[in-house]
């Protein structure tokens, strides 16, 4: 839970050999249960209360030393990495700005057999971990997300409303907290990097998918939501929001293969 040296993106270690193999006398750290992958850009100004959040869960897990923090570095240009390395995460990089790579970085260089997917703008609620562990555990459930807080004026109150609406109907998760077991995550193959928005919900269809047939639920958490930052309304004008998301909507998947249609994702700079 300690390790705080700043590594390159290289291959993550392999989970079947820390589980086929004892650990030695020489040896005596517990095995990592859960990794929570966080991608960031230029978010020294949060991501040290989303890394904080993973460290304050209520989980006896946390306590034993079974969870790690990951945080992929996508291009930052301010402190973003040095921040996280001194909240006790992990820090790897990837340079390309997009964040389906991203994660799928942190998930490859991941150790733990649960995989956490946490935005760097978002904190977790004290309970979340261990309920996304006992969940997955419990051999019934394929992965799952949970329902979005956010303190923002009522135009955008309303259109959060509107999706824990749909993510709840049609259990869908939201970048911010996304939860499955690594087996799971690499038989559908990860987070889709052709898309540069929406992969989490391309993730969460894939996931169902794949849970269908061996009876397993997608699940979505909806008493114990996770608190998001509004700092896309700080970014943008309500006009730029606005106008951005239906011009978005108009292209349709299209869309969401273009990084310049995604502009609102991907801010050349951050307030």
């Amino acid at each position: 839970m300690g390790d705080t040296a700043k590594s390159q993106n290289s291959g993550r270690p392999s989970p079947a050999s820390d589980r086929n193999h004892p650990q030695s006398a020489i040896d005596n750290s517990p095995s990592i249960l859960v990794s929570v992958v966080i991608p960031a850009y230029n978010e020294e100004k949060l991501i040290a209360a989303a890394i904080e959040s993973v460290w304050r869960s209520a989980s006896p897990l946390v306590g034993q030393g079974r969870v790690e923090v990951i945080v992929v570095d996508n291009a930052s240009t301010d402190r973003t990495a040095e921040v996280a390395t001194q909240a006790r995460a992990r820090v790897v990089t990837e340079p390309r700005r997009q964040i389906a790579r991203a994660r799928n970085v942190g998930a490859r260089n991941a150790r733990g057999e649960f995989l956490i997917f946490l935005d760097a703008d978002s904190q977790m609620h004290p309970d979340q971990l261990q309920r996304a562990v006992e969940l997955l555990a419990s051999g019934h459930v394929i992965g799952g997300g949970a329902l979005i807080a956010m303190d923002a004026a009522w135009d955008y109150r309303a259109f959060v409303g509107v999706w824990n609406f749909v993510s709840r109907i049609c259990r869908l998760a939201a970048g911010s907290f996304l939860f499955c077991a690594r087996e799971s995550f690499e038989r559908v193959g990860g987070f889709d990097e052709t898309l540069y928005a929406s992969e989490e919900l391309a993730f969460s269809k894939a996931l169902k998918r794949l849970g269908g047939p061996q009876g397993k639920r997608f699940v979505i958490l909806a008493d114990l939501p996770v608190k998001t930052s509004n700092r896309k309304v700080v970014d943008h004008t309500r006009w730029q929001n606005w106008s951005m998301l239906l011009r978005l909507a108009v292209k349709g998947e299209k869309g969401l293969r273009d990084p310049a249609a995604c502009a609102f994702w991907y801010p050349e700079t951050r307030k």
